[in-house]
């Protein structure tokens, strides 16, 4: 989740809070113990309680960063983190979730379904137009895909796409 970290460090940068979900080794743990940075889980099964408190109890707005999604739809987590894009919103609260394009297309009652019914999301180095239309409900042509430069990929907000380069960053915390 490189563009994770690019991601993570444009909203510390604009005094989002942070809360990251990475199940798997993930650049995302890096981030344990920075400003801005609520917490860190790293379990297959975050405490969903704790998640809970720390999204009520901020007192500006925060973003829960996920990575590997795939590994907790299913899990007791997977009911709250859903009701984060429709109703956190009112909060102040975002969802962006990272995986594989194949699996969070897949889950069709989990916390992927609900984030994909915004068709706002980054689709880096697609290998196939199809997933465009799968996971953010937009088209794109053949010619559309590509497996380089890394970072290259697709912004698509309210269904429209705009070629996009995000940077690689190298940070040191």
């Amino acid at each position: 989740m490189i563009s994770g970290i690019v991601v993570a460090t444009s909203l510390l940068e604009t005094g989002t809070a942070i809360v990251g979900l990475a199940p798997r080794e993930s650049p995302l743990r890096d981030l344990a113990g920075q400003d801005g940075v609520l917490a860190v889980f790293t379990d297959a099964s975050p405490d969903q309680l704790k998640l809970l408190e720390l999204l009520e109890g901020a007192s500006g707005p925060v973003a829960v960063l996920v990575d590997d999604a795939e590994v907790l739809v299913g899990t007791p987590a997977d009911g709250l983190l859903a009701q984060i894009p429709a109703e956190g919103r009112t909060r102040g609260q975002a969802l962006v979730i990272a995986g594989t394009s194949g699996e969070l297309a897949r889950g069709m009652r989990s916390f992927a379904a609900a984030a994909r019914q915004f068709k706002c999301g980054l689709l880096l180095t697609p290998d196939d137009a199809q997933q465009a239309n799968m996971l953010l409900g937009t088209r794109l042509t053949r010619g559309a895909t590509f497996d380089r430069p890394a970072g290259r990929g697709y912004l698509v907000q309210a269904g429209q796409p705009v070629l996009v380069q995000v940077p690689e960053l190298s940070v040191s915390w």
